[in-house]
């Protein structure tokens, strides 16, 4: 069984004050889930002609912030926060990988958004959930806050692999992965 292929998976997590911009997880993530079939929505490697971020469209907003320019940077952020949060809307889940200690303030935001549509969500946490914000202790569901990557990853098979109990302990029956090929898909 396959359960997370096709899915739309949204990969959240700090961009501004991260190395390499945050690509280095999600590369890694998307590499060592590349058998699922996930369609990756990454929002450091954007699927858009405008509103990407690259080291230097980064250097220019920090160079146009400490310049005063805040009519620039807001136009400039006014089209990265729209592409990143609309994938966050077409997406079936999230990953995040937060570090207590890297600022970031975009990710905060997706997961609200994300908890608001009753969507799944994986977090994992630099420093096991025991660095966890405590604010997420209500705000996230259940479970979804992951010490390890390699926990996260045995959760997501297990999704992945069809067994229903977990799904469901998961998402609080709000992940429902539809048979497409099914009698009701002809």
């Amino acid at each position: 069984m396959n359960n997370l292929k096709n899915t739309r998976c949204y990969l959240a997590g700090a961009i501004e004050n991260d190395i390499n911009l945050g690509r280095g997880w999600r590369d890694q993530i998307k590499d060592d889930l590349s058998e699922y079939g996930i369609q990756w929505m990454d929002p450091s490697r954007k699927p858009i002609a405008f509103g990407s971020e690259t080291p230097e469209t980064a250097a220019a907003l920090k160079a146009l912030r400490s310049d005063h320019k805040a009519v620039k940077v807001t136009e400039a952020m006014s089209h990265i926060r729209a592409i990143d949060l609309r994938m966050v809307t077409i997406s079936d889940w999230l990953i995040a990988k937060v570090n207590p200690n890297v600022p970031t303030f975009g990710t905060h935001e997706e997961l609200a958004l994300t908890v608001s549509q009753h969507k799944p969500i994986f977090v994992l946490i630099e420093g096991g959930i025991d660095a966890a914000p405590l604010w997420w202790f209500d705000m996230l569901p259940e479970g979804s806050m992951f010490y390890s990557l390699d926990d996260m990853y045995a959760r997501i098979w297990q999704a992945n692999s069809g067994q229903k109990k977990l799904v469901t302990e998961l998402s609080n029956y709000k992940w429902m992965f539809f048979d497409w090929m099914g009698d009701n898909g002809k």
